[in-house]
Parts: C-alpha cells; sequence; structure tokens
C-alpha cells in the first residue's frame, strides 16, 4: 500500500513537469555534461512522463513499476553522458535505448534471482552451465542434452527451472517474448542479449517494407545475421545503381519516421 501511495504521489507530481525543446534540451545538456546538477534534474523532470510509460510496457516481468522506473532513470542518467549533442536530435528519441536496456536487463538480471536451498541451487547451476555451452538448435534439443549429462529427469529440470519464489519465472512474457527464449545456446554477453531484443523489433517494423526495400534497408545496417554491404553492393544485388540505392534508402527512412513503428529504428539509428 505504501509503495502505491508512492507512486501515486509520484505521477501526481510529475504531471506538471514540462518537456523542453531541442534548443533548451541542448543548453541544459551542454551543462549536465560540465556537472550542473540543476541542469541534470531539469532534464530527468522533463523526461520523468516518458520514462514511465516506457516503464509500464514492462510489467509483469517480476519487478515492481518504482523499480522498472527507476532502471529507466538510470537510463535517462546514461543518455545524458552520452549524447551527441551535434546530432541534432530530441532527447528522448536519442534516450529511449538506454531507458529500455536497462529495464529489460534489470528484469532479465534480477527476475533470475531465485531463493533456493544450497543443494537445489548446486543443481540449478549445473543445468545452467550445460545449457550455455549447448551446441545444439532448440531448447527442446538442448534439454535433451541437460538430461543426458546430468542424469536428472525432465520433470526435476523443469521443477528447478518453475520453483515458486517470488520471483520471475522463466516462462513470464517480457516485451513479447518468453525469458526461457532468452537462455542462449552459447554464452553471449548482455549487450548481445539487447541487441537481439532490439533486432527483433526492427526485423518486425521490416514486415511493412516491400521486397526491395527490405533488402535495402537490412543490408545497409547489417540486420539479423547480415554483414553492413556499400550502397554498390546492394545496388548489384537489386541491378540498379549505388545513387538510386541511396536515393531509395533516404526516401524509406523518411517514410519510416512518419509512422507509428519508426520507434525502434530510432532505437537503432541514433545509437550508432
Amino acid at each position: 500500500m505504501k509503495e502505491k501511495n508512492a507512486l501515486k504521489i509520484y505521477f501526481d507530481e510529475i504531471k506538471g513537469y514540462e518537456e523542453l525543446t531541442l534548443e533548451e534540451e541542448i543548453k541544459y545538456i551542454k551543462k549536465a555534461k560540465g556537472g550542473d546538477n540543476e541542469a541534470i534534474d531539469i532534464l530527468f523532470k522533463a523526461n520523468a512522463k516518458y520514462v514511465v510509460s516506457v516503464a509500464k510496457k514492462y510489467q509483469g516481468g517480476g519487478l515492481d513499476l518504482e523499480d522498472l522506473i527507476q532502471e529507466g532513470n538510470i537510463g535517462v542518467l546514461e543518455a545524458i553522458s552520452k549524447y551527441d549533442l551535434n546530432k541534432n536530435v530530441k532527447f528522448n528519441l536519442y534516450a529511449v535505448w538506454r531507458i529500455k536496456k536497462n529495464i529489460f536487463l534489470a528484469i532479465y538480471n534480477k527476475g533470475r534471482e531465485i531463493r533456493l536451498p544450497i543443494h537445489k541451487s548446486i543443481e540449478l547451476n549445473k543445468i545452467e552451465n550445460i545449457m550455455g555451452n549447448c551446441t545444439k538448435g532448440s531448447l527442446n534439443e538442448n534439454l535433451l542434452e541437460v538430461q543426458n549429462e546430468t542424469g536428472f529427469s525432465q520433470k526435476k529440470i523443469n521443477s528447478l527451472y518453475n520453483l515458486p519464489s517470488g520471483k520471475t519465472s522463466l516462462d513470464i512474457e517480457v516485451g513479447g517474448e518468453s525469458l526461457v527464449n532468452l537462455i542462449p545456446s552459447k554464452e553471449i554477453s548482455q549487450e548481445n542479449l539487447w541487441k537481439k531484443e532490439l533486432n527483433k523489433d526492427i526485423m518486425n517494423c521490416l514486415k511493412t517494407l516491400s521486397q526491395d526495400e527490405k533488402t535495402i534497408i537490412v543490408n545497409s545496417y547489417g540486420l539479423g545475421d547480415n554483414e553492413p554491404l556499400l550502397l554498390r553492393e546492394i545496388g548489384k544485388i537489386l541491378r540498379i545503381s549505388a545513387e538510386a540505392v541511396r536515393q531509395k534508402k533516404e526516401e524509406i527512412l523518411k517514410r519510416l519516421k512518419l509512422k507509428k513503428y519508426s520507434e525502434p529504428f530510432e532505437d537503432y539509428f541514433y545509437n550508432q
């Protein structure tokens, strides 16, 4: 109840915070980069409602809304220090990548903290170590390999992954994807884990493009498992000139920015 009251007070407070213009943002970011705490506070307040709106999308993943907002605010602080004053882009479009990243990884990390008896923790660590070294593709194949190496039954493996703990179960969906699907067949960094999530959003947006348009964007930025190609290389694929590829690419990006599904592209392009 106290937490709900604290959030209500916070929500009432941020209603009065005004957004900044691009010119004001640049002015305060310059000061903030110089260590001006008042400027940092102004930027936090101006983006508070945006952080809350992003945090609400990640509810149900094992962390309270207050914790999600806190993680989002850490993302804002990171964005202030990293913001390129030459980009001439609204701060929230730049910051959203780091806001989402901090929230997503907090859910992944804190949600996996399972309080278990010591012998159960040892068994769970053994399973996860084997999963991390599995070379096969599907989750079912990896679980079968765990069974073979540990001698544990399928029921025991499932119970270890889903023990009640007041924490996040691996079958809870976060951002539209079950955490169990985030267990890698090889060890990957948290940075790569987030990039995988962002890449998935971007690939979903590509469904709105024609095949030729998709070819241009995917190969220009090396999306998915592709390596970035030069304009002339993309031109050879489509049998058009490099200049035609450049023009089409600019046209596609302008069109995407006018659409409601442009956010994942903004997350990606503004943080290159």
